[in-house]
């Protein structure tokens, strides 16, 4: 009776424990590919219009400018169960964490995205003193090792006449 039981146990790990991580892995693989998809489409659509993103605080000698007005995009984005795996073997042998940088990097991107429709929906054409601050959300004992990425970017948006 107890190789029975823990057969059971084996088998119960195996499919909870195991397929848990393979859910976690093949769910967050498709939101992170929808995800790209879409940020590449809305890049797709910037690269097309004249929006010009610098970090300098004063706009060039020469161009004219509106009032600015504040833009900015704040994301938070979280890591998926697998992701968290890896992330945690990797932490026990050391070295490059490339989930999380995958992570940070879509957060950048979104946020970033979200600050130009801003501008665009405020007719501006320029971003200048642009800015980014990140931070991770959660990491306290509550949390549970579960990582999220917040991004937050911003800048004066300006609709400018340049000089020829």
């Amino acid at each position: 009776m107890s190789d029975f039981l823990e057969a059971l146990g084996i088998i119960n790990f195996l499919v909870f424990g195991v397929g848990l991580i393979l859910l976690g892995y093949f769910v967050g693989r498709a939101t992170e590919i929808a995800h790209l998809k879409d940020l590449t489409e809305r890049e797709a659509h910037f690269e097309k219009m004249d929006l010009t993103i610098s970090d300098l605080r004063t706009l060039p000698a020469g161009w004219t400018a509106d009032e600015g007005v504040f833009v900015g995009g704040q994301v938070v984005i979280a890591s998926d169960q697998f992701k968290r795996f890896l992330g945690g073997l990797k932490k026990l042998v050391g070295g490059q964490v490339g989930t999380y940088e995958r992570i940070m990097n879509r957060a950048r991107r979104e946020a970033t995205l979200r600050m130009m429709e801003q501008a665009e929906r405020k007719n501006c054409n320029v971003i200048w003193c642009f800015r980014q601050e990140t931070s991770t959300v959660g990491g306290g004992p509550v949390s549970r090792g579960k990582v999220m990425a917040e991004v937050f970017v911003y800048g004066t948006a300006y609709k400018v006449s340049r000089a020829v």
